[in-house]
């Protein structure tokens, strides 16, 4: 499906689920010019790093307003801007440990952290499922 490539461009993660379990490692630029109908017959899983479906109602607020005062639509880095401002500004003010163990979710990407190894680490991944049904489904 993509060569592999050197471990700093690794973006995303395939995880075939049947009957094949390698991974697959595909730049952005192999992914856009891929059929999706492959993910859907293959009925692939990608671990992403963020997830922001456009038809929630959080996220087209945040789209609205972002679109108002940029006037261009926001990127996954907006987004992620926008959760890290509501968590640790929060976190500043309430103290990190009420949140740990808790799934926070911001716009539509959750954030669970844990103490681990002397620092708090997000351990929740998003995982988008490609179904044999044609649906994509985020796990």
């Amino acid at each position: 499906l993509c060569n592999t490539v050197k471990h700093e461009q690794k973006l995303p993660v395939a995880f075939w689920r049947k009957p094949c379990t390698k991974a697959a490692f595909c730049t952005r630029l192999k992914m856009a010019n891929i059929d999706s109908d492959i993910f859907f017959h293959n009925d692939v899983v990608f671990v992403v790093p963020y997830y922001a479906n456009r038809i929630d109602e959080a996220v087209r607020l945040f789209d609205g307003r972002y679109i108002t005062s940029y006037n261009a639509l926001p990127s996954r880095t907006s987004y992620r801007g926008y959760d890290a401002a509501m968590i640790f500004c929060r976190m500043m003010y309430d103290g990190f440990e009420g949140f740990l163990g808790k799934t926070l979710t911001p716009l539509t990407t959750p954030y669970r952290f844990e103490y681990l190894d002397g620092s708090y680490t997000n351990t929740n991944w998003v995982r988008q499922h490609y179904r044999h049904d044609s649906k994509i489904v985020v796990e």
